[in-house]
Formats: C-alpha cells, sequence, structure tokens
C-alpha cells in the first residue's frame, strides 16, 4: 500500500487511505502531499477508521 499511495496513483481512491501520525491528517492514495517517513504512516480501509485514527493522536498530543 505504501507504494501505490507514494505514486499517487488515483486508481486506488477509496480503496484504502493512509494517516500519517506526525501531521494528523489522513489522505486517500491520490493525494499530492509529501512522502512521510515509512514509522508515521498508518493504513486503513475506510475513511472512518483513518478519522477515529487521528482524532485519538490529536488527543494523545494535547495531553502532553
Amino acid at each position: 500500500m505504501r507504494e501505490v499511495a507514494i505514486s499517487c496513483n488515483s486508481a486506488y481512491d477509496g480503496l484504502f487511505f493512509y494517516a500519517v501520525k506526525t501531521t494528523g491528517i489522513f489522505c486517500r492514495p491520490s493525494c499530492k502531499s509529501r512522502v512521510p517517513k515509512r514509522e508515521n504512516v498508518s493504513f486503513f480501509l475506510s475513511a472512518a477508521e483513518a478519522q477515529k485514527q487521528v482524532i485519538a493522536l490529536v488527543r494523545d498530543v494535547d495531553l502532553i
């Protein structure tokens, strides 16, 4: 999945999403953003799952 996300291939949009831990955002595979470090990326099958993870990450950061 990482290779697909790096290639920004829109053919995979809707099949999975990825979240970047350090920025608190999630994207479709076609996102044209900068390539995140491998250790900062998590993959999800739905936008809802990715959004829950991003919200949890933001809450954790706010507690620090």
